[in-house]
């Protein structure tokens, strides 16, 4: 049998191409994750990840480049194994395809690019069946063809699915995810790693797998709602059976399972899970989403950051004026101080430079830094990319007819964010989306009028 370093000099890398060019250096990178030097595979895995998967991009050398890494997933040690996973299931773009369903915004236009940015609905299905204005047709058969080349190596994952690595098991049941296509033997396979008691953190991340396989008739749902009732169960079993529910099974919706989601992100529970609650409770939408985030957001302003109160405030705000969160939208920090240019050096050294503070704040959300100050003193917390052409149709609504314009709902989680003291604490832009005055007392001048 031909080894790994054979079978690669039988492809002609030097007529495919990657992220930056010929792919001549793919081959070399492949083979040095089979090294013994831990520093030169871990160097090998950001090449390869740097130029096989630019930001969710695919080229030629992707699709080659993948029966090699199902060959080398076989032939390292187990402790080697979840990055490789994890890299093959950014290849078949496995969150697109375990989220087919659900709804997201694009935009015509690159968010930071244009002002006038256009955005529009649609799922994650019309994504991978389109792609975007950044995505052209090469790119669209190209992650077609990657996904099935994943999959083919369905047999290496499931034997590992019997491993005794917990985090081998943990990238593996991540993997399969996006696989519904073959569901008719994922299902039987993960089903007692999901049901059967044994490691927590495996049977969180089974569920959470088993779920995105299953049909809306399936009889497993009835497993799951028992999971989320028996109040002997620990307290993360339970949670993930009611995440998976409300994210994937259309009449999985209780007054038990918004409970669940909104107990486990407020004390004494750490909020690591929050942006997963916050987008499950979006995508519930009204009334039962709704309510769980207006639930949320006064008592867990008073323990969170200020970006995961602002983030989770979004969320409320856009759910009650758009349908559903739009999560395209970019945050970010500013030091905002007047400093001239020669002394920029001495600038970017100052205490709570944005990018010191917010590793030291640890959100979990996540910070996109653009790093352009601007004249006024103090901190600010913007957003960029959301739709100005809607915020400026809002604010002229306001404008002709008052508070009287707002929906019930509007009303209410404007009412709530007044609620939310921490949130005032800060300069932030979050209303300028809605079309609303930004600072506190204008918008309760606003609703009073």
């Amino acid at each position: 049998m031909a080894t790994i370093q054979e079978k690669l000099q039988r492809v002609p890398w030097e007529r495919l191409h990657h992220a930056y060019g010929v792919a001549h250096d793919t081959p070399t990178w492949l083979l040095a994750l089979l090294s013994d030097r831990p520093e030169l595979r871990n160097e090998a895995l950001d090449q390869l990840e740097a130029s096989l998967c630019h930001q969710g991009s695919l080229y030629e050398a992707s699709c080659a480049a993948i029966p090699f890494l199902i060959d080398i997933l076989e032939a390292v040690p187990d402790r080697e194994k979840p990055a490789i996973l994890s890299f093959l299931a950014g290849l078949a773009h496995l969150r697109q395809y375990a989220q087919k369903g659900r709804r997201i915004v694009t935009f015509n236009r690159g968010p930071l690019e244009s002002p006038d940015a256009e955005q529009e609905w649609r799922s994650w299905k019309a994504f991978l069946a389109s792609g975007h204005e950044y995505h052209n047709l090469q790119w669209k058969w190209l992650a077609q063809l990657a996904h099935r080349l994943v999959g083919e190596g369905m047999s290496t994952y499931l034997a590992l699915l019997h491993s005794s690595d917990v985090d081998v098991v943990e990238a593996t049941l991540d993997l399969l995810t996006g696989f519904q296509e073959h569901s008719a033997y994922l299902i039987p396979a993960i089903t007692p790693l999901a049901f059967e008691p044994g490691v927590p953190s495996v049977q969180v991340a089974a569920l959470e797998s088993l779920g995105t396989l299953l049909d809306q008739q399936s009889p497993y749902w009835e497993a799951y709602q028992r999971l989320v009732h028996a109040s002997d169960a620990p307290s993360e079993i339970r949670l993930a059976a009611a995440y998976t529910l409300d994210w994937h099974y259309s009449s999985g919706f209780s007054p038990v399972i918004v409970d669940l989601l909104v107990a486990s992100v407020l004390p004494p529970h750490a909020c690591v899970g929050l942006r997963e609650v916050c987008s499950v409770l979006s995508q519930m939408a009204m009334p039962s989403g709704f309510q769980g985030l207006i639930d949320v957001l006064p008592e867990g302003s008073r323990h969170w950051i200020i970006l995961d109160t602002i983030r989770v405030a979004e969320a409320l705000l856009d759910v009650a004026f758009f349908g559903g969160w739009v999560d395209k939208r970019y945050w970010t920090i500013l030091k905002n101080m007047c400093v001239p240019e020669y002394e920029f050096a001495d600038y970017i050294q100052l205490p709570l430079w944005p990018d010191e503070w917010v590793h030291r704040q640890g959100a979990c959300f996540g910070w996109e830094y653009y790093g352009v100050p601007s004249l006024v003193s103090g901190l600010s917390i913007e957003t960029f990319g959301y739709d100005e052409k809607e915020a400026h149709r809002l604010q002229d609504l306001f404008t002709q007819q008052g508070p009287q314009a707002l929906s019930a709902a509007q009303r209410r989680a404007l009412e709530t964010l007044l609620q939310c003291e921490p949130l005032w604490q800060w300069k932030h832009n979050l209303l300028a989306i809605y079309g609303l005055p930004i600072e506190r007392h204008e918008l309760e001048t606003f609703l009073n009028s």
